[in-house]
């Protein structure tokens, strides 16, 4: 074996893996035994020595920092949102020189045996080189997977309904079953040819539904002519989605994007992250989102200490001519924007 992991545990199993308890974080080398494990938590307080403690099953969103640097891997945590704590939550020397081939992967597991569990993986970044990229991670306004008190009734209420629902739960399996089935083939029918080849950007609509938190007026960016741009908050990346009316033009400016930006990257050009057709009357595209906003506010709508210089106004020029030129001659099809505003 050459498996490095670090584990997030909630089951304790003292007998085969020497499990502390059913909250912990552990370094696994090659083996389920962990080589080292606190209980899940971080160091925070005056003098970072509170150990303040975090439940992995509480629903609650998590951020995770593993860094190894010169022989020795720091696990730190903390909750999504919060500054990352000084001291990290597990800190050893290791000798992976045994353990890590040449080539390797980067990946998540998940187990949990005859338990029934879910995972959720909002955002996750990694590089061989910048220990800071998970400090770029937007972790604001991600979705809540904290569970209600009035979802759950108690065990005994439950052991005393199962036998009296078991019959109509086999029913409404078979119910569930059958529309699923149904609504899949569906849903093959109204799959168009398009589709199929850009079918990698598709997002699902639920999820842009809650990146804009419902599409809610307070994360409108722009409004113009019929369509409408919203900012939002993408498996923890900000993002901009833009709203098109599904009607004869509308569809034409969908499928042209689609099509061109789509398969386009340049750094001069706002990348196609995805889209979504499956919303009623609107069609829906997701764009890396531009923090610095319009370019007019830069130079007639600010103050005179943050209007852009010459040289700036010189720079924008050559960038947007550089994108301009990628458009024209630097894909295998030409593509014309025609929007361009002065």
């Amino acid at each position: 074996n050459h498996v490095l992991g670090v584990e997030f545990d909630i089951v304790q199993n003292q007998e085969e893996f020497n499990d502390i308890n059913d909250n912990h974080v552990g370094v696994d080398i090659n083996s389920l035994r962990s080589l080292t494990s606190h209980e899940a938590g971080y160091w925070g307080g005056k003098d970072d020595n509170e150990f303040k403690v975090l439940k992995i099953k509480s629903g609650e969103n998590y951020q995770v920092w593993i860094e190894f640097i010169h022989s020795r891997l720091n696990v730190t945590m903390a909750r999504a949102g919060q500054k990352r704590p000084h001291v990290p939550l597990i800190s050893i020397n290791v000798n992976l020189s045994g353990v890590l081939m040449d080539e390797t992967y980067v990946g998540f597991c998940a187990a949990t045996g005859r338990l029934i569990d879910s995972t959720k993986i909002l955002a996750w970044s990694f590089s061989n080189t910048n220990f800071s990229i998970g400090d770029a991670l937007v972790t604001d306004n991600l979705p809540s997977f904290v569970p209600h008190k009035g979802w759950f009734f108690g065990a005994k209420a439950i052991a005393v309904g199962v036998t009296g629902v078991v019959c109509v739960l086999i029913i409404g399996c078979g119910c569930v079953v059958f529309f699923i089935l149904y609504r899949g083939e569906k849903e093959k029918e109204e799959i168009e040819e398009w589709e199929l080849e850009y079918w990698p950007h598709k997002i699902c609509f639920q999820e842009i539904h809650a990146a804009t938190r419902g599409f809610s007026k307070e994360n409108v960016v722009v409004v113009g002519g019929n369509k409408s741009v919203y900012k939002g908050v993408l498996q923890g990346v900000e993002v901009a989605v833009k709203r098109i009316p599904q009607e004869r033009e509308g569809m034409r400016e969908f499928l042209a994007e689609v099509s061109s930006l789509g398969r386009l990257k340049h750094k001069n050009l706002v990348g196609l992250i995805g889209w979504c057709k499956k919303e009623k009357g609107n069609l829906i595209l997701v764009y890396d989102f531009m923090n610095n906003g319009s370019l007019d506010k830069w130079i007639f709508e600010c103050e005179d200490g943050k209007m852009l210089t010459w040289d700036e106004r010189i720079q924008v020029l050559k960038n947007v001519a550089a994108g301009i030129l990628y458009l024209h001659e630097g894909w295998e099809v030409k593509v014309l924007h025609r929007d361009i505003k002065a």
